[in-house]
Parts: C-alpha cells; sequence; structure tokens
C-alpha cells in the first residue's frame, strides 16, 4: 500500500504533466510516454473548455482502462468539462496524434 505522505506529496506536484506522470506511476499504473490527443476531432463545445489532452496510462487485461491529463482552459468549469469529456468518452474514442509530445 501506498504511504500516505507520499502520496500527499505526489498530489502536490500535480500541477504539469510529468506531475501527473510520476503520480500515476507511484500508484502503480504502467504509465507511457504521454500521448497527445487530437482536439480536432472533439465536439466545438468540448475544444472551448480543454487545452490539451495527453494520454498517460493503458490498462487492456479485461476492460480497456486510460488514464488522461487533461489541461482546462482558463475560466473553464470544472464539472461542465468533466461531464462533457464523460459523454464524449463513451460516444467516441479519442484518437491519438502522431506528432511528438510537446508541453
Amino acid at each position: 500500500m501506498n504511504d500516505l505522505s507520499e502520496i500527499q506529496r505526489l498530489l502536490s506536484q500535480y500541477a504539469s504533466l510529468d506531475g501527473a506522470k510520476a503520480f500515476f506511476q507511484h500508484l502503480g499504473y504502467p504509465v507511457i510516454a504521454p500521448v497527445p490527443i487530437e482536439l480536432e476531432n472533439l465536439p466545438s463545445g468540448v475544444r472551448q473548455l480543454v487545452a490539451s489532452v495527453y494520454q498517460l496510462a493503458e490498462l487492456k487485461d479485461g476492460s480497456p482502462f486510460r488514464v488522461y491529463h487533461v489541461l482546462l482552459r482558463p475560466r473553464a468549469s470544472g464539472a461542465r468539462t468533466f461531464a462533457a469529456f464523460w459523454r464524449l468518452s463513451i460516444a467516441t474514442p479519442l484518437r491519438a496524434t502522431t506528432s511528438s509530445c510537446s508541453r
């Protein structure tokens, strides 16, 4: 089991893509090099709220499970964005870009 103080420390550093990767790696997820997701395929309402999306992990055992790092645009409502993104993830699989990762 992970030490609570270590999880709190990692959460305090979860302000960047590298921090997100370190957090999930510490929790035991098989993290990958961040894969940028194409925003052009997202509905316009979601594109207005989301600055970037990166896939950080993918588990293929049993039901597929993915971990994403989503950076919201300033002034975006987290609840509104999460609801829109959740509906989108159920309806439309996200596609990774072939470009290199940038921060």
